[in-house]
């Protein structure tokens, strides 16, 4: 031991053990770094998978049902105008065929052209402006263009390329949609001002105007369902929003940038404004209808556009909106002529604040009021493209006091109402106090009127306080109807049958004597209220015209509170 100690051994240095040391932590902290990439990576390509295949089976479902429902509607209107042509023929052959012919012909080839299939995608209007449809090329124009993320095999590209067709081709169809709209409103105006001598006509145009409105309206439908927003769209479009290459790429290729593509600072910014609007969530982009469309082109929705969208890409852009001083920034940049309007209506060398933006608007209304500007003629191109608070009502024939039926353009599932009643009863010498509680489900035939059927069991209460007893009075068989005289009327008429087993049992082999069961005849009024926006409430009184038949007898006037879902 004492040769060991005494030895000539050498030992490392403490500064070269610290540095080694630092060393290998430095090694580890990049080793866990790439690590984390390597999982961030991983969670991108699978969220980018599973978007893409989201989008694709959501817009090939809508896709088809624009088919199906346009070929069906086309097919009515050409029987329809046939059965007029027929008419017309009887009285004047050579103006049924001027009017009627070409007309039929037009109608075919639109079924031809909804069913054209499509891959590319365009940047510039083809119909509308659309907002969720925008959001969607743009996110999947940008998976295509950077596609370090794809996997090696292809099929995240097999995927991606499908998707862009399914989206490819829902422009086309809207596009097409659009114009049969635009086409039969046109064909009514032709229809009313060439048929006035047939009064025998008046009752076929009618109908040809209502499949019209309806199809306008069915398609519309659609729209709203495919734009709800699923969790994985929501997931993608925020994290897409967060790199600024996602957001340059909106600036050059969204649809509402090519707008403005005259100028290159026009549509920068465009990608916080279109994605902090909401368009995913189908309340129609606050940038497109904030002014343009709503108010027919007027100044105050150019100087919404110009705010929403024509700012450079350092402008701070909240809520869609961008602030007081990029607003100054672009009109000292891209408007000199506002800056010496500026100047004029302050008296000073320079345009600040509120006095640069009203100096603004007072500009562009004078240049408005010259008649005939590119200003005017500008927002008057563009009004046609946004959507306005009307939504597609643009371009279809009207008819007074007519609306379509909104439950017809629903799916069977979405016409079934879920509801719940209460019902409470006290005490007599034949029963104790009940809790009556019925379930039913309902499907709506039209906005006024609705069918069900329900079960209703009634428990006993006891007969007071001192004496609370459980137990099993009652159980029913339930049908309605409910019937309103106007869609907006919150009182209702409600009438039904049911049978009744009044008679207080043990368990379900009770129930199999039938002459215990006993019937109802209901008729009666009520009142429905709102709750919550998927809530109802109703608050009903029946009366019973069989009361009297039953045994033991009960009372002839029923009294419930009913909840719908």
């Amino acid at each position: 031991m004492q040769d060991i100690l005494s030895s000539n051994a050498t030992y490392m240095p403490l500064t070269e053990l610290l540095k080694y040391t630092g060393c290998l932590v430095l090694a580890g902290c990049s080793l866990l770094s790439l690590q984390a990439q390597d999982t961030t990576s991983l969670q991108y390509q699978k969220m980018q998978k599973q978007y893409v295949v989201a989008v694709n089976q959501k817009v090939s479902a809508f896709n088809k049902q624009v088919d199906q429902y346009t070929g069906k509607a086309l097919d009515k209107m050409i029987r329809q105008e046939k059965k007029m042509q027929q008419k017309v023929a009887k009285v004047d052959a050579v103006k049924a065929k001027l009017l009627f012919a070409y007309s039929i012909d037009s109608l075919q080839k639109f079924k031809t052209l909804i069913q054209a299939k499509t891959g590319k995608i365009g940047r510039f209007f083809t119909g509308r402006y659309f907002p969720y449809l925008d959001t969607m090329k743009q996110s999947l124009g940008f998976f295509n263009k950077f596609k370090g993320a794809m996997d090696s095999a292809g099929k995240m590209q097999s995927q991606l390329n499908n998707s862009m067709s399914s989206v490819g081709g829902m422009e086309s169809r809207l596009a097409t949609v659009q114009n049969i709209n635009e086409y039969m409103k046109q064909r009514e105006q032709v229809l009313q001002s060439q048929l006035s001598s047939f009064p025998g006509l008046s009752g076929n145009l009618v109908n040809l105007n209502k499949q019209a409105l309806y199809y306008q309206a069915q398609i519309g439908e659609y729209k709203n369902v495919v734009q709800e927003p699923e969790k994985i769209e929501k997931l993608t479009v925020s994290t897409l929003e967060k790199f600024p290459a996602f957001q340059q790429y909106l600036q050059q290729h969204s649809q509402l940038a090519g707008i403005f593509a005259s100028s290159s600072s026009f549509g920068s910014g465009l990608g916080s404004s279109l994605l902090s609007g909401s368009s995913l969530t189908g309340s129609g982009s606050s940038l497109a209808g904030g002014g343009l469309s709503g108010a027919g082109g007027s100044l105050s929705g150019a100087a919404t556009a110009i705010s929403g969208t024509a700012l450079g890409t350092s402008s701070p852009i909240v809520n869609g909106l961008a602030s007081r001083a990029a607003l100054q920034q672009f009109i000292q940049s891209q408007a000199p002529s506002a800056g010496a309007t500026a100047n004029a209506a302050t008296g000073s060398g320079a345009a600040t604040g509120a006095n640069a933006g009203t100096a603004m608007v007072t500009m562009l209304q004078q240049q408005t009021d010259k008649g005939g500007s590119a200003l005017d003629k500008s927002l008057s191109s563009l009004t046609g493209k946004l959507p306005s608070s009307g939504g597609d009502s643009a371009g279809a024939g009207s008819i007074p006091d007519f609306t379509p039926d909104g439950q017809s353009l629903k799916s069977f599932g979405k016409r079934l109402e879920y509801g719940v009643n209460l019902q409470f009863g006290s005490s007599t010498n034949w029963m104790p106090a009940s809790a009556n509680t019925g379930l039913q489900l309902g499907y709506k035939l039209s906005d006024r009127s609705s069918v069900g059927i329900g079960v209703a069991y009634a428990m006993g209460l006891g007969t007071g306080w001192n004496h609370i007893r459980f137990s099993n009075q009652s159980l029913g068989l339930r049908s309605y109807v409910k019937w309103k005289p106007s869609r907006q009327a919150k009182i209702f008429l409600q009438g039904g049958s049911e049978w009744n087993y009044l008679t207080q049992f043990g368990g379900l082999s009770d129930l199999k004597n039938f002459n215990a069961w006993q019937a109802s005849a209901l008729l009666g009024i009520g009142k429905s209220f709102k709750i919550s926006k998927k809530v109802s409430g109703s608050l009903v009184l029946l009366y019973d015209f069989l009361y009297d038949q039953h045994v033991p007898v009960t009372k002839p006037l029923l009294l419930r509170m009913g909840y719908n879902f």
